[in-house]
């Protein structure tokens, strides 16, 4: 028999109406089912999802600090599951998990792939990934005589610039098609991108900024057969094979990048050398499976600190969330001109704090009496 844990889902992300794909930010339990983290949870412990954190053993964050008032659950143990391009603060939670490559080696953070934080397709594409190298003899035709290159791109006004004018410049040597809603060239969004992928020879798979994340764009390349084409994470070959894939970052700028991609598309055996390449260097070459194995004993560790009541981090500072709360909601006034955000920030929020106040040294006594306990990543 499993041991029962109340956890509490917290963040914006879990309210009903708002459709997310990452991780535990789902809007119903049949979505969460599907998320990988969850069912790997699932796996070790009989799950009792509560509605007020006062309740729960573990809070399972999917906001980031500068958008959540941390107040209600700086007594929790606190486990960040982070969506794309947030960067886990370990001063205010006191595990992460996350792709985030720079806190591979902290004992509170646990790494995991993009792909395994998604949807199903993209834990697909994981699995596909691994296979992608197998080509059987003869067939070398068949990857030839693909189109030039592709894309899938929802938008990109808030992406990092590098994106767009990277698909214009390659875009001058041959065309590349663009199946998403950003420079749709196509005749509209495509409905399977895998398949549409699979139809080139070449992929562009760009983050979305300049970071330390690896998202599941590089997985959805190799999953679909293609030379993937990347840029974002600098270190991104500490995980994968850099002779499988163009790595933007080798190079000294965007045209010595497109003159590779050049060499290789008028140079058959080089391309097929590429393409015969497994994705993922030897020792990070790990099936979902193994990923979910060690998942379960981070989670376990996770669960046995809450129930303990056993704080990893002490950094919770109430004024300091007040001055946070007031900046934003001058920000939102006087730059954005928001006024409904900044009377949430400005009104409600601090309310919400300030009426707490009778309450809230004997919560910070009870907190920071467990500093003993805290130890730094």
């Amino acid at each position: 028999m499993k041991e029962q844990v109340n956890i509490y889902l917290c963040g914006a992300n879990f309210h009903p109406g708002e459709v997310t794909t990452n991780c535990f930010m789902e809007t119903s339990k049949a979505n969460l089912d599907d998320s990988f983290l969850y069912s790997h949870l699932a796996n070790i412990f009989d799950i009792n999802v509560v509605e007020k954190p006062k309740d729960a053993d573990v809070v399972f964050l999917a906001q980031p600090r500068d958008k959540y008032d941390y107040s209600d659950i700086s007594d929790k143990v606190i486990c960040f599951v982070a969506p794309e391009n947030v960067f886990p603060d370990l001063s205010y939670v006191d595990y992460a998990v996350s792709p985030n490559l720079e806190l591979r080696s902290c004992r509170r953070h646990f790494y995991i792939p993009g792909s395994l934080m998604g949807t199903p397709n993209t834990l697909k594409d994981w699995e596909l990934m691994h296979h992608k190298h197998e080509i059987s003899f003869g067939e070398e035709e068949k990857y030839l005589q693909r189109e030039f290159c592709a894309r899938v791109v929802s938008n990109d006004t808030d992406a990092a610039p590098e994106r767009l004018a990277f698909f214009l410049q390659l875009s001058k040597y041959k065309m590349v098609d663009s199946g998403g809603g950003s420079r749709n060239n196509v005749g509209g969004r495509v409905k399977d991108k895998r398949a549409f992928l699979a139809s080139h020879k070449f992929s562009l798979q760009f983050e979305n900024m300049y970071n330390s994340w690896i998202s599941e764009k590089l997985d959805s390349g190799f999953a679909a057969g293609t030379v993937p084409i990347y840029w974002g994470n600098p270190d991104v070959s500490e995980i994968y094979n850099e002779k499988a894939f163009i790595n933007c970052h080798k190079y000294g700028s965007f045209q010595e990048v497109i003159e590779e991609v050049k060499r290789l598309d008028h140079d058959d055996e080089a391309y097929m050398e590429m393409l015969r390449q497994p994705a993922l260097k030897v020792d990070m070459d790990k099936s979902s499976d193994e990923y979910g194995k060690e998942l379960e004993k981070f989670f376990s560790r996770v669960v046995q600190a809450g129930k303990q009541g056993k704080k990893e981090c002490v950094n919770y500072n109430w004024y300091g969330d007040m001055q946070r709360i007031y900046s934003q909601g001058l920000k939102a006034f006087f730059f954005e001109k928001n006024c409904k955000n900044a009377f949430i920030h400005v009104i409600h929020y601090p309310w919400t704090l300030i009426r707490k106040i009778p309450g809230m040294q004997e919560k910070r006594d009870a907190f920071f009496a467990r500093k003993k306990n805290a130890v730094d990543c």
